[in-house]
């Protein structure tokens, strides 16, 4: 997909996996409509904690949650499959470093992606915005030209995601700081969000082989603290 999000998605009706909170704020500031999933124009990941059309609202989880809503959501998917409608993810994360590894919207992403698949359909409909892909570095990088930096050199990607955080960096050419005791930090021997631990090198450079990231990070750090 070139250009901004949204203007080549075929419309402005979506299908929408949202956070919960401010998916409202979300929508009317991008100019979308929500649509059931026969209609909609394309299907909108940004979140999995609700799924959402014209007519209802679902939760995945509190006092209120669909109890099936694993099951609705692939049945969705589905469906939007079946029209061959795009798929745009806003952050393309699998998981999150909340001690339970709960899914994030790259998961749906994958899993539209199988579908398609399996529907022998030819042409790429899953766009992503987010780490690694390319998009959200070039916009970042406009943003710090404003405030004349304009040079990679000055700039290094920080994460715990090899996949997303470690790979973006290496693909767009800059240096790159992994946080060890992130998601990965039971296959690293550590405790997830725990400070003073200590990294192995060589396990971190096993993890990052066995996810075939193209190269290792500049730098690892067991901890980070915003």
């Amino acid at each position: 997909m070139e250009g901004p999000p949204f203007t080549e998605l075929g419309g402005n009706k979506v299908f929408l996996f949202g956070n919960g909170d401010d998916d409202d704020e979300y929508l009317r500031g991008c100019g979308l409509e929500l649509a059931l999933v026969e209609n909609a124009d394309f299907v909108l990941a940004r979140g999995m904690f609700t799924m959402q059309d014209d007519e209802d609202l679902m939760k995945r989880s509190g006092d209120d949650k669909f109890e099936m809503w694993d099951s609705e959501a692939l049945r969705s998917l589905r469906i939007a499959a079946s029209r061959y409608i795009p798929m745009l993810v806003t952050n393309p994360d699998l998981v999150r470093p909340d001690g339970a590894d709960s899914p994030m919207p790259g998961r749906l992403g994958a899993t539209y992606e199988q579908i398609l698949a399996g529907n022998m359909c030819a042409e790429r409909i899953v766009h992503y915005v987010g780490k690694p892909h390319a998009l959200v570095y070039d916009e970042c990088f406009e943003m710090l030209k404003a405030q004349g930096i304009t040079h990679k050199n000055r700039v290094c990607g920080v994460g715990d995601s090899m996949l997303h955080d470690i790979e973006g960096a290496r693909r767009y050419g800059l240096d790159s700081v992994f946080v060890a005791n992130g998601i990965h930090a039971e296959a690293l021997g550590l405790s997830q969000s725990k400070p003073g631990q200590n990294v192995d090198a060589l396990a971190v450079d096993c993890l990052r082989r066995d996810l075939m990231v193209g190269a290792s990070p500049t730098h690892v750090i067991p901890h980070f603290t915003w």
